[in-house]
């Protein structure tokens, strides 16, 4: 129950009756703090402090427009040459980011390359209605090798496909990070999408970006990032919503989701009995082999799957019972929801026998 809800009633101490007008104003106290900035999840950045990395901790030269930190993905072009994107970890009792946090995102560029106009980090927040037309705060730590300007930027995106409206520049800031950490607010208001139109995708959304230096080495760290929506005249930020763990994993399962222990990233042959999907044999020999994977909760929509054998470096899946390799693994009819798996059994494989296979699920926006 809000507290909103509660009858406020009473008496003085001295016997005489309540001062309603006061109640009142506690009871306009109590509506605007549930509304505003001590609700639930007003932080819409997923994992804004890096503690879930499900694809892995280190990534040395990702792609253009792959995920590191769960919700988290580069984008850059030209000759990018060579960097390393991490996870990071506190010293414990460090006061220098405040709340005791456990990890941040470093992005470590080793060699310059040459040609580029831009490289950020991004986290694309789904859904562009979010916090349209109200005021709204952006605020994150960063520190850099040397001092070093970067650039903080939010943009609605209408998504693709069909005919959507053209990408919304909500705010632009420079910033000049040093070699300490520090704290960076950005008050600003979204825009109204009155008028707009969304793409047919179902991909739309509001990004958040960290702009950097271009073709030069650097080292820059990123920690606690929120967005969140705050009074507009007294544009008054609230302290880094931290939410349980097993709260935050759920909300970036709607993404991404593996079969794989949390702390193993998908790969080939990582052994068997590390939380790999198993399924039985329900035909003897090399007969075709089916199952079931039920996602739950579902995924923001139909993943790609990738497979991974856990006892070989080939993406079948794995007789356990015989030791063996079944041939022609396969994913079939995803949705957000789950997908069938298929495969062939092994000329040793027997009815009743354990099957297994590694999985990787993605959704992103």
């Amino acid at each position: 129950m809000a507290l909103d809800e509660l009858t406020l009633i009473g008496a003085d101490n001295d016997g005489n009756d309540t001062d309603f007008a006061s109640w009142s104003k506690l009871q306009d106290l109590i509506r605007a703090v549930n509304a505003g900035q001590m609700q639930s999840f007003r932080n819409r950045i997923i994992n804004g402090d890096f503690r879930i990395w499900q694809r892995g901790t280190s990534f040395s030269t990702p792609a253009s427009g792959a995920y590191a930190a769960d919700r988290w993905r580069v984008l850059y072009d030209g000759t990018i040459g060579a960097f390393t994107l991490s996870r990071q970890a506190f010293a414990l009792g460090q006061t220098d980011v405040p709340g005791e946090p456990a990890y941040y995102l470093r992005w470590d560029h080793t060699s310059a390359g040459s040609g580029s106009t831009f490289r950020v980090i991004q986290q694309p927040i789904e859904d562009v209605r979010t916090y349209a037309g109200r005021a709204v705060a952006l605020t994150f730590y960063a520190k850099a090798d040397t001092p070093r300007s970067v650039t903080a930027a939010l943009y609605q995106d209408f998504g693709s496909g069909g005919s959507p409206s053209t990408r919304v520049t909500v705010a632009v800031t420079p910033l000049s990070l040093t070699t300490a950490w520090q704290k960076f607010t950005i008050v600003t208001t979204m825009p109204s999408i009155a008028g707009k139109t969304l793409g047919t995708n179902n991909n739309h959304s509001v990004l958040v970006e960290f702009v950097l230096p271009v073709n030069t080495t650097m080292t820059i760290d990123f920690s606690r990032v929120q967005f969140e929506p705050v009074n507009a005249t007294a544009q008054k930020t609230s302290p880094f919503e931290e939410r349980p763990i097993g709260v935050e994993l759920s909300l970036c399962r709607r993404y991404c989701r593996k079969s794989f222990l949390e702390a193993t990233a998908p790969a080939q042959n990582v052994g068997v009995n590390t939380g790999e999907f198993t399924f039985p044999a329900l035909q003897a020999g090399a007969t075709n082999q089916r199952a079931h994977v039920r996602f739950e909760p579902g995924m923001r929509a139909a993943p790609t799957i990738t497979l991974y054998n856990p006892a070989a470096a080939n993406a079948q899946a794995r007789d356990k019972t015989a030791s063996g390799d079944c041939t022609s693994t396969a994913a079939a009819n995803a949705s957000e929801n789950g997908f069938d798996l298929t495969a062939t059994g092994n000329a040793s494989t027997a009815i009743a026998g354990a099957l297994c296979v590694h999985y990787l699920a993605t959704a992103e926006l």
